[in-house]
């Protein structure tokens, strides 16, 4: 190749991650050819300038994922390159998972439209073409802002929300949710990031709800802060998120800089003098914090987004009356049809969800929406001093996955370590679409 494909990158992204970008677009050329692909993109926060890239003893790792579209020569046969493409993501992974999160790839048209989400709209506003004809970009279907709907938001913080719930095993306080201790320091540094990610992406949910969706998360991050909380009409959201308001500034810091010395704070939530001990020497208890102090806020950003969507004011209802509005985020027959839809899909044919529990909750919201209500109350059940009886009741409640016997009898700790088991089949395959074994 006559000149590297990350030179077309932003200069704040460093060599390591340029690199990674580098031998992925080889690989799929390799795999693809050069005949059917008319231009490979960057998207995501790296083609922004926002690459997260910690140096650890082992070495440079990259926490930004590499996510790539590669645009598709009109004519081409796109089913077999998709396969391809798949068949190459994989072996990819395998190959750089030491050196990084993640690597993922899509085959995308010109001559297609693109249905206005979060996703979309962010992969189309700052795309870099890290091979073929740049040209390529006035030919992509526009997205805006203003089209992108408000439910999205909700969709965003639900799918953060059911990642933090797969961290229980690994970061739960107490020991019925942790089986083991984690002791590499790649595994401690992506829980303490994710715990980040929830966070930043929160701020996104919120500002997207709004309209207004800076560039880079540093930008959203003083927006949030100075004008969406200065708001009068904010004051419960401020009231809720004050004590994480550094960690946002620390956060959106580090996902330019991947400086772990600047995460030291995050241990208390409170600033430490030069040189106190933190940074990279104990990740794991970084993590933890963050993770729990999270989810002492998570129930004000799930009520200000959920309200946000259905334009209501959520602050003042209760955890029962606040859950009992996901019944208006689907009309009726959308309900019954996406239950029968789940049961006979490949997720419901594994025995992820209980027929009998989507059948009696059909009327109420979909087997999505209810196993994202499900996480929604598991974090919040992880909170300090939270309410630990009418969780535990509506958990039981409102679950739609077959679990074991006696589950509505387990003590809570045990009830979110049976609901981390099995959010982790719905991320992989529902979320994911990824294959799965039929469950036991």
């Amino acid at each position: 190749m006559s000149e590297r494909p990350s030179n077309s990158m932003p200069r704040s992204v460093g060599p390591f991650y340029a690199s990674l970008v580098d031998r992925c677009v080889e690989g799929i050329i390799g795999a693809l050819g050069e005949r059917d692909v008319e231009a490979i993109l960057l998207t995501g926060a790296p083609a922004r300038g926002e690459a997260t890239v910690a140096n650890l003893p082992e070495g440079p790792y990259s926490l930004s994922d590499v996510d790539l579209a590669c645009i598709a020569r009109p004519g081409s046969e796109t089913p077999e390159l998709r396969r391809r493409l798949a068949a190459w993501v994989s072996a990819a992974n395998e190959e750089l998972d030491s050196e990084c999160t993640g690597v993922d790839a899509s085959i995308k048209t010109t001559g297609s439209g693109v249905y206005p989400l979060i996703a979309t709209y962010e992969m189309l506003r700052s795309p870099a073409v890290v091979w073929g004809d740049s040209a390529v970009l006035d030919r992509l279907p526009p997205v805006r802002i203003e089209d992108v709907p408000a439910w999205d938001s909700l969709v965003l913080l639900h799918n953060r929300t059911v990642e933090q719930v797969l961290m229980l095993e690994a970061l739960a306080p107490s020991e019925p949710c942790r089986s083991h201790a984690v002791t590499d320091l790649r595994t401690q540094l992506r829980l303490a990031y994710a715990c980040g990610k929830y966070l930043l992406d929160s701020v996104t949910a919120l500002l997207f709800l709004r309209g207004n969706v800076p560039l880079t998360y540093a930008q959203r991050a003083d927006l949030f802060e100075r004008d969406v909380l200065a708001r009068p009409e904010s004051a419960r959201l401020l009231d809720g998120v004050e004590k994480v308001l550094a960690d946002i500034r620390i956060w959106s810091s580090f996902k330019t800089t991947g400086d772990l010395t600047g995460l030291r704070a995050l241990r208390t939530g409170e600033a430490q003098p030069a040189g106190a001990e933190g940074g990279r020497s104990d990740l794991l208890t970084t993590a933890r914090s963050c993770y729990l102090r999270y989810a002492a806020c998570s129930g004000v950003l799930w009520r200000e987004t959920l309200g946000g969507v259905l334009g209501v004011d959520a602050h003042g209802l209760s955890v029962e009356d606040t859950v009992a509005l996901y019944t208006r985020l689907e009309k009726p027959l959308k309900k019954l049809g996406r239950s029968f839809k789940m049961l006979r899909s490949p997720a419901g044919r594994t025995g992820l969800f209980s027929a009998s529990r989507v059948a009696g909750l059909a009327t109420f919201a979909s087997p999505r929406q209810l196993a994202y209500l499900t996480a929604v109350l598991a974090y919040l059940g992880l909170a300090p001093g939270g309410q630990t009886q009418q969780l535990d009741r509506l958990i039981a409640r409102v679950c739609p996955f077959r679990v074991r016997r006696g589950f509505e009898r387990l003590p809570l700790p045990q009830k979110l370590a049976v609901l981390a088991e099995r959010l982790q089949v719905f991320h992989a395959v529902v979320l994911r679409g990824r294959e799965a074994a039929p469950s036991r």
